[in-house]
């Protein structure tokens, strides 16, 4: 996070806010069309920020396909904030923050035969004028001068005259302060999904997924995330029930049309789906995800959340589970609400750090009404993450889960280095908490040497003392200098870490 620029936006041209982003272009005679680009919504990356891009914002591209070119008439990029730092927790905030093209400058780009294109250009960094965001707190800094990369790919269907910029990634270089930084625009257009608003999804129940480019013969593929990884509950494809250029239609199987013991098996309620063209090529168009929450005619619990609504990560694919950003206490009294096919008969699985903390036959509500339920936290559920979910006695069938950290916040206190061995001191520390070191490698470039590797492992074993109290031994490939710590706790998002709170994980390495 440390010794970059953090940005992020979604661009969108000719197309309402919730469409997605596309962008024709249509060449004729070989003269240059134009089309303005516009932002229309905020994006994470690659950090979460919750604040909107700022309106405004706006490409002008031009392509000229006798000339075989693509040419850049206008960069104005626009966002809320961004934060520019310079080695570790030596950041500052550049609110309104913009990227544009120097006063005169025309960047043009060759488009070759396959359709990619490259190019490098100026541009400038800067805060623009416009309100302060409570989240940004730092005083604006001046203009950076920076380098602009853009590449992508220009893709031409001679069926129907037409040519797309397909896609577009740039990446930010300078020197100093910006390190790098990268951005993708994405300009797809033929087949796609758009997904206007967060939605629940029931079981059994019609699935209606609007678009562009939908055939007669796009089928749906349906993902659910499980403790053992994503499974494909519809492997053949869902066929439709009805379609219309820019809707589908069709009813989400139950049970799932897989072997058992699966067939019943919803995971932990986070769903992906895109569509397939099975009559124009087998194309595929981009996922929507939704988080399921039962059905009631169907015996099928769900759950939503506990004393809130389940948290707006709860649908974003790298989290791809439910969770509530509020920490709940064991032996304290809380909620749940969402779908209870049978009420008097739903009791409440928790499953803590070490496994299913519920007694046996699950938490006896104390109170409940037709769509909700009270109930005590067991009081000997460790400090940690922590998974609830509802089940119901008379079908048998169990609810998504809905993750939440019980006991205490993580977080970093302090942290001691002495010859290899570092402890650290804090809250929420268990035995799934990793660790995250940013420390100067031998090269003398700031990187994580913690974190998961490739195959899904800790780089950095932890020794878990207890809730306060955690070590582990510097890896071989540090250097001495400054570093920081930060621990994380499933499912590793900003709430469940302690890059969210006051940081405490500065350290020095001898």
């Amino acid at each position: 996070m440390r010794g970059c620029a953090v940005l992020g936006l979604l661009v969108a041209v000719g197309v309402p806010a919730h469409a997605g982003a596309q962008l024709v272009l249509t060449p004729t005679g070989g003269r240059a069309s134009t089309a303005a680009v516009t932002v229309a919504d905020y994006v994470p990356f690659p950090v979460t920020y919750t604040t909107p891009a700022i309106a405004g914002s706006s490409i002008l591209v031009t392509y000229d396909a006798g000339a075989g070119t693509l040419a850049f008439d206008a960069l104005d990029l626009r966002l809320a904030e961004a934060t520019v730092c310079s080695g570790v927790h030596a950041c500052r905030c550049y609110r309104n923050q913009q990227f544009r093209l120097p006063a005169g400058s025309r960047p043009v780009a060759a488009v070759a035969a396959d359709g990619s294109f490259a190019l490098a250009h100026p541009a400038v960094f800067q805060s623009d004028s416009g309100n302060a965001y409570p989240t940004c707190t730092a005083a604006p800094g001046p203009p950076v001068d920076v380098t602009w990369q853009a590449s992508g790919t220009v893709l031409v269907d001679p069926a129907r005259g037409t040519t797309r910029l397909a896609e577009m990634r740039i990446a930010v270089d300078g020197a100093g302060e910006i390190d790098a930084a990268a951005l993708v625009l994405d300009f797809s257009s033929g087949l796609q999904a758009y997904e206007p608003f967060r939605q629940f999804q029931q079981v059994g129940a019609p699935l209606v997924i609007t678009g562009a480019e939908i055939t007669p013969g796009s089928v749906a593929k349906v993902f659910i995330n499980t403790a053992q990884g994503p499974r494909d509950v519809t492997p053949n494809g869902l066929p439709p029930t009805s379609t219309t250029p820019v809707r589908w239609e069709g009813v989400l199987p139950w049970p799932w049309p897989v072997v058992p013991p699966h067939d019943y098996d919803i995971g932990v309620g986070f769903l992906s789906v895109h569509l397939v063209r099975t009559d124009r090529g087998y194309d595929r168009s981009n996922d929507v995800t939704r988080v399921l929450s039962g059905n009631a005619a169907l015996g099928v619990p769900g759950l939503r959340g506990l004393d809130t609504l389940v948290s707006p990560t709860s649908w974003d694919p790298h989290v791809a589970i439910p969770n509530v950003e509020r920490v709940y206490p064991p032996g304290g009294l809380t909620y749940a609400g969402g779908t209870l096919p049978n009420p008097t008969a739903t009791v409440v699985n928790v499953f803590g750090a070490n496994g299913n903390c519920a007694p046996a036959g699950g938490v006896i509500p104390t109170d409940l009404g037709a769509d909700w339920l009270a109930f005590v936290v067991p009081a000997d559920c460790p400090v940690g993450p922590a998974a609830f979910q509802l089940v119901d006695t008379t079908t048998g069938r169990a609810s998504n889960i809905v993750s939440a950290p019980l006991g205490e916040p993580v977080d970093v206190s302090a942290v001691a280095i002495s010859g290899t061995g570092v402890a650290v001191t804090g809250t929420g520390f268990n035995r799934t908490t990793v660790v995250n070191l940013f420390a100067r490698d031998a090269s003398g470039a700031l990187v994580n040497v913690g974190g998961y590797d490739a195959a899904g492992h800790p780089r950095i074993p932890v020794a878990v003392i207890d809730s306060h109290t955690l070590a582990f031994e510097l890896p071989v490939s540090t250097r001495s200098g400054a570093c920081f710590v930060e621990a994380l706790n499933p499912p590793f998002i900003e709430f469940t870490s302690s890059r969210s709170r006051p940081p405490g994980g500065e350290c020095a390495i001898p």
